[in-house]
């Protein structure tokens, strides 16, 4: 029990204000997070996300985006651009043979870029050949043509 008045310890793996977990980090991970997503696409049922790897390996999902982008840890980095690209593939090829709610592979897929909005970019000037006064008449009667509406 504390003495009353004594100071508080700062917690050894504190960062950025808040308690991270120890550092976990082994080339075993690697292994484990190749075997989880391993498991994931022979089982062809069940999505590898992030989140499922965190509770598989016992580790903070904050942890690993953390680990993802270390330079020291490239082995990891690129385990983890596998997860995504077979979480990709696999709600592309789910979705299109209705296996996977249509919904939610949508909302999933936006995390791999995907939109469902068109971008439509146009090139043609419609008024770059007319000139000064033919844009002036056209001007004048469409004011003309509300003046008479309001009249």
């Amino acid at each position: 029990m504390a003495k009353m008045g004594a100071r508080r310890r700062k917690p050894k793996n504190l960062v950025d204000g808040r308690v991270r977990e120890p550092n976990k980090y082994t080339e075993e991970l690697v292994l484990k997070t190749e075997v989880y997503i391993k498991e994931r696409e022979e089982n062809n049922t069940k999505i590898p996300t992030i989140c499922g790897l965190a509770l598989f390996l016992d580790i903070n999902q904050d942890t690993i985006y953390v680990w993802r982008n270390d330079a020291d840890k490239k082995n990891f980095s690129e385990a983890i651009r596998k997860l995504l690209s077979v979480q990709e593939e696999m709600l592309l090829q789910k979705g299109l043979s209705n296996d996977f709610n249509a919904n939610i592979t949508k909302l999933a897929l936006h995390n791999h870029g995907y939109t469902d909005k068109q971008e439509i970019q146009t090139t043609e000037k419609p008024y770059e050949n007319v000139s000064d006064e033919e844009l002036a008449r056209q001007r004048k009667l469409l004011q003309d043509e509300i003046n008479e509406e309001e009249a």
